[in-house]
């Protein structure tokens, strides 16, 4: 395939732009001096581009993908409490766990002691070690219960 100035640049710019780590060299050219471009041809050569591979590795994108966590819903019951939901065999297994229960649903909750029947509420159905230890130790750190019907302005470990 013969090649102009022009066609020549634009195979060095796509090797380059795609990563392909090659160069144009004439087919003459000493392929151990791949990488290097001839831009005068000698006598007997016929300008001709061709793709050389070089010693630089080829860099490959690295893609991490993390999958959607997975999420379950808990229809609240009249008496209900986060306490007791977390508690549950088929959302979290373990009571102390609320603290998760509650973060998932700042949006719907303003007051982990103040929920309502018939609110539905999310919860990651396989939480890390990490958010099961940070969320044991939050509980363990609540203050104890004290009634109250409207929301506090303040929550003591969420502020």
């Amino acid at each position: 395939m013969k090649m102009n100035p022009i066609t020549s640049g634009i195979c060095i710019a796509l090797g380059m732009a795609l990563g392909a780590g090659c160069a144009c060299a004439t087919p003459a050219q000493d392929q151990s001096k791949a990488g290097a471009v001839t831009s005068e041809p000698t006598a007997e050569q016929t300008p001709v581009a061709t793709m050389v591979p070089t010693d630089v590795p080829t860099p490959v994108p690295v893609v991490m993908v993390t999958p959607a966590a997975e999420w379950g819903t808990y229809s609240v019951a009249s008496g209900d409490t986060l306490w007791s939901i977390a508690g549950k065999s088929d959302v979290l297994g373990d009571s102390m766990l609320w603290p998760i229960l509650f973060k998932a649903n700042r949006d719907e909750i303003a007051d982990p002691d103040l929920i309502q029947a018939d609110q539905v509420l999310k919860y990651p159905s396989n939480p890390s070690t990490a958010q099961k230890d940070e969320a044991i130790r939050e509980a363990e750190e609540t203050p104890p219960y004290v009634q109250h019907t409207e929301p506090r302005k303040s929550l003591p470990m969420y502020d």
